[in-house]
């Protein structure tokens, strides 16, 4: 009886029958695994919040960081390479030209890439050239040549150079033992120092002579025409540069009387503006020199060196729009309206005055009819005589 009620009991606890102790065996197990799953998970979430707090930090770390690095960068930077961001287009020839020898001494690191720069390492290439050339020349043919460059006339460095070997090759052993040279060196220095005529320096001579005081003198007068001959020299110079500092100051002048001009001028041709453009290109195709004059060695402009190309065919055509616009008066010829009738007139003028015509019949002219035909006939004389 005990029995069954015991069972009574289990079954009144346990109406389903399920396996009481196999689950308390399942439920620790799940327990024991729950708290380990939040030991886990708090390990997990313990470094992350200590991760978060070290990012916060590690961005200031980070800045700092990376200003020091580019400190360094900046101080093992070389200065140099941030002349230029980009690479010029001249580079290419630049370097070639180094590489082969025709720019020797020109330093690429110290160019600035561009083109002016460029020009002015091959004048200094040239000169440097030039220099080495009077160099190795004989020291009378240097000075000549370094004087001439000055400025210096020719004529007056030769006579100079001629009066300087003389008297160096005179010695006061040989100037005593001879007569006649001591009387050419005395009649040197009167004529440079007085102004006595050779009849009165003769005499004087003669009377130092008679009086055995001439040996004396010419040595005396030896010493001083070499002063004087050297006197000379730096007063050529001297006029030289003053000469090139007027020549100078008086192209400046030119330069600025000419760009001032240029400037206030509104218009050529009647009716059409002259833009800032042209008046640029203008005053860059007169003042810019683009090529030197094979027999003078002076600068050419780009005017000057279509003229030398063909002088006969510019002087035509200049002389055609001279005439066309009546002295460069009358631009009507070159406007749509007058461009017919101002063409026809002057056509017809010159056809009136065809020489091989021995009637000539008169046509329409312009009022000033015998001007015209003097100055048609000029030129035509002007291109027989070249």
């Amino acid at each position: 009886m005990a029995g069954e009620e015991n069972k009574q009991e289990e079954v009144l606890d346990n109406p389903f029958n399920v396996n009481l102790d196999l689950l308390q065996d399942m439920g620790g197990a799940m327990f024991e695994s729950t708290e380990e799953t939040e030991e886990i998970e708090d390990k997990i979430e313990t470094p992350e919040s200590d991760n978060q707090e070290e990012n916060q930090e590690q961005p200031e770390n980070a800045s700092e960081q990376q200003d020091e690095e580019n400190e360094e960068i900046e101080d093992n930077e070389d200065p140099s390479s941030n002349d230029t961001e980009k690479p010029s287009p001249f580079t290419p020839f630049a370097k070639l030209a180094v590489e082969e020898g025709v720019l020797r001494n020109f330093n690429l690191e110290e160019w600035d890439g561009t083109p002016e720069g460029l020009v002015n390492g091959m004048n200094k290439e040239i000169q440097y050239g030039v220099n080495s050339y009077k160099e190795q020349l004989d020291p009378r043919a240097k000075w000549l040549i370094d004087n001439m460059d000055e400025g210096v006339p020719l004529e007056s460095l030769l006579e100079v150079d001629k009066q300087r070997v003389s008297l160096d090759s005179i010695t006061e052993e040989a100037l005593v033992e001879d007569s006649k040279m001591q009387k050419d060196i005395l009649t040197q220095y009167y004529k440079e120092t007085t102004k006595f005529s050779d009849e009165a320096i003769e005499k004087y001579i003669n009377r130092l002579e008679a009086m055995d005081e001439i040996a004396d003198e010419a040595k005396s007068s030896l010493g001083e025409l070499r002063t004087i001959n050297q006197q000379k020299e730096e007063q050529l110079k001297e006029q030289a540069r003053e000469q090139q500092e007027q020549m100078q100051k008086q192209q400046q002048e030119a330069l600025e009387s000419f760009k001032n001009t240029l400037t206030k001028k509104e218009e050529i041709v009647p009716g059409i503006k002259l833009s800032d453009v042209m008046k640029e290109s203008i005053e860059k195709t007169i003042t810019t020199p683009v090529a030197v004059d094979p027999q003078t060695g002076a600068p050419m402009n780009e005017i000057a060196v279509a003229r030398s190309k063909d002088p006969v065919n510019f002087e035509i055509n200049l002389a055609y729009i001279y005439k066309a616009t009546k002295g460069f008066q009358d631009w009507s010829v070159f406007n749509s309206a007058g461009k017919k009738s101002a063409l026809k007139e002057f056509e017809d003028a010159a056809r009136g005055l065809d020489s091989g015509s021995k009637q000539q019949q008169r046509i329409n002219r312009p009022a000033a009819d015998e001007d015209l035909k003097e100055q048609i006939a000029q030129f035509a004389n002007f291109g027989k005589k070249y």
